[in-house]
């Protein structure tokens, strides 16, 4: 099913909603996961960079902050972070519940931004603050265009379900 205003798709049964990367769009009513979230991760990755490559990370607290980050990208690559690990840390610090996440990214200059889902160690770390973290995904096939789903929705199989399910301690022995 998909009813299409001011280019937006629903895309499932929950809040969340297909996209399209622009700052015309606007959403139909107030979600976690908006527009005005995607435009802040790319006014960040302009800022920090205005030329070549760019990308970077929002995310909003309970609260309604919105906390941006970049990639921290040191010389030995193994001890690099994602675009969102920054902002992931600094809700923890300040105690919000982070409720969405986007990371966007481009090639080049003048290049459309794309939506870079969670990898699985960001999904890793958003499950603390539960499965019904929305996250901001690409809708396959059409560059620019995204659609939110919940964390539950990309992982399933989650293993911390495995665990809850069983009634046992999600503490790795």
């Amino acid at each position: 099913m998909q009813a299409t205003a001011r280019r937006l798709f629903v895309a499932s049964a929950t809040s969340c909603a297909r996209r399209r990367l622009t700052r015309n769009a606007l959403p139909q009513h107030p979600m976690p996961l908006d527009q005005p979230l995607v435009d802040a991760a790319i006014r960040q990755a302009l800022d920090r960079f205005p030329t070549g490559y760019a990308g970077a990370a929002a995310v909003r607290t309970d609260a309604g902050r919105i906390i941006t980050s970049v990639a921290f990208d040191p010389p030995n690559s193994c001890a690099s972070l994602c675009h969102e690990a920054g902002a992931y840390c600094e809700a923890n610090r300040i105690g919000a519940r982070v409720v969405a996440s986007v990371c966007v990214s481009r090639e080049t200059p003048g290049g459309t931004f794309i939506i870079l889902a969670p990898c699985g160690i960001c999904q890793e770390r958003l499950a603390l603050w539960g499965p019904d973290v929305e996250v901001a995904v690409a809708v396959l096939g059409r560059p620019g265009e995204w659609e939110c789903r919940t964390l539950a929705e990309l992982r399933p199989h989650d293993w911390l379900r495995a665990v809850s399910d069983a009634e046992q301690s999600p503490i790795l022995r």
